[in-house]
């Protein structure tokens, strides 16, 4: 009885540190409650006029290849 005791506390052992280790540092702390039509995440830096226009001409001169 204390064989399958000491058995069984070494699988649930192993099982949670697998449970607990297994989701990598990037997945951690996202969104996982989402809303149709918002964005929840970091909110993104803005763009300057410039890039913008290089963009379009960049986008508009590969149109054509």
């Amino acid at each position: 009885m204390k064989k399958h005791i000491k058995y069984l506390i070494t699988f649930l052992t192993w099982f949670g540190l697998l449970f607990i280790f297994s989701c990598k540092e990037e997945e951690r702390n996202r969104i996982l409650n989402y809303k149709k039509g918002f964005y929840l995440g970091k909110e993104d830096q803005k763009l300057d006029s410039n890039l913008v226009n290089n963009l379009s001409q960049h986008v508009y001169r590969q149109s054509f290849n």
